[in-house]
């Protein structure tokens, strides 16, 4: 059985996350200044090898890495997630 799935808009999304990553300017941004990435639980939780609920669980008890709120959007700066995981994971 095959899946007929647009992918663009993944590559579009990807490509400026990609982007941003990298320090490149967005197009969409005429003054050329770069957005800070920040990760979703999803993301993060990938980047930490756990399933994302364990990490909305010491989300939720105040542990694991840092997180960053607005209103009910919750992120993760990938710098944080790295240092809190080289601390607890020595």
């Amino acid at each position: 059985m095959r899946l007929s799935v647009d992918l663009e808009p993944l590559v579009d999304a990807i490509a400026v996350r990609v982007a941003a990553m990298v320090g490149a300017p967005d197009t969409a941004n005429p003054e050329g200044a770069v957005a800070p990435v920040l990760l979703r639980s999803g993301e993060a939780a990938r980047m930490l090898g756990i399933a994302e609920q364990t990490l909305r669980n010491w989300r939720s008890r105040g542990e694991g890495p840092q997180a960053v709120s607005r209103g009910a959007l919750i992120r993760y700066r990938p710098e944080d997630v790295r240092e809190w995981a080289a601390r607890e994971f020595r």
